[in-house]
């Protein structure tokens, strides 16, 4: 759209010139009333505002005769409905060349509610044994002998709970301590995710066996059942959304700490590796 321009409308004038003839400068300004319809001041909110527009144009003769000439015009608009001026140029050395400022989106609100999904997966169940991937931490189960083989994947530390219930650290390794308990037993790894080991009864007060296994990490969660060989139930592996409530109504019995190298767990109270005396109080 052409501007317009009205009798309110005043323009500047320079010009200067080299005596030598090598090179001659003329520039300009002129600023247009806020009436003229492409600056609309309803528009803009600002009836005050003055659009000014500025050309420059530079001839330089070269040592062998020719002329170049170097023009530029810059229109210096009143802020828009963003509260900004905005800027156009048109350069005359290409005149293809048009340049308008672009605005940067904001950025997408967060959303406080969304709960980023953990990297974790499971095999089916198959024969009554099935894995559980963690991540940094990969679960083993089998039905027939009742036992959890957590690895660190990392590290190739492990630790095995089997039998009524019985637990092996550093299994398979000359540093392999054991010890036996009865109640739960939480683990809590490093990147929060919490493994709780509950126990079932066989019958005898004295004797329980491990036989559900309840993993949870915020919103993400699994649930083991039927890891007990007494458990007539054939072993089950689900994924839920419900972890913060199945935290909440999961008692975490005795709770260890992933030991920072990587190798087996600490008891918190204690800072140092649970001994087979301490798990007898679990």
């Amino acid at each position: 759209m052409q501007a317009t321009f009205d009798s309110r409308s005043f323009t500047s004038y320079g010009q200067s010139y080299n005596p030598f003839g090598a090179q001659t400068q003329r520039s300009y300004s002129t600023a247009q009333p806020a009436s003229n319809a492409f600056y609309d001041s309803r528009q803009y909110g600002n009836p005050q505002s003055r659009p000014v527009s500025t050309h420059f144009e530079q001839i330089t003769r070269t040592p062998n005769g020719s002329t170049i000439k170097t023009s530029m015009t810059t229109i210096r608009q009143p802020g828009g409905q963003y509260g900004q001026a905005q800027d156009n140029r048109f350069n005359g050395r290409n005149d293809n060349s048009c340049r308008f400022p672009q605005r940067t989106p904001p950025p997408p609100a967060h959303n406080s509610n969304c709960d980023s999904r953990t990297n974790w997966s499971n095999t089916p169940v198959n024969g009554n044994k099935a894995t559980v991937d963690l991540g940094q931490y990969q679960l083993d189960f089998d039905k027939k002998d009742s036992s959890i083989n957590m690895r660190d994947k990392a590290t190739g530390d492990t630790t095995k709970i089997w039998g009524d219930p019985h637990i092996d650290m550093h299994n398979g390794t000359a540093d392999k301590k054991s010890g036996m308990f009865n109640g739960p037993l939480t683990f809590n790894l490093p990147d929060n995710t919490k493994v709780t080991v509950g126990t079932k009864s066989s019958g005898n007060a004295a004797v329980s066996y491990a036989d559900q296994v309840t993993i949870t990490r915020g919103k993400d969660a699994y649930q083991v059942n039927g890891l007990s060989e007494k458990n007539s139930s054939g072993l089950t592996v689900d994924r839920s959304r419900d972890g913060r409530a199945l935290d909440a109504a999961t008692p975490d019995g005795y709770s260890l700490v992933a030991n920072r190298n990587g190798k087996g767990w600490i008891d918190p109270a204690t800072g140092k590796e649970p001994t087979a005396a301490d798990f007898k109080l679990v």
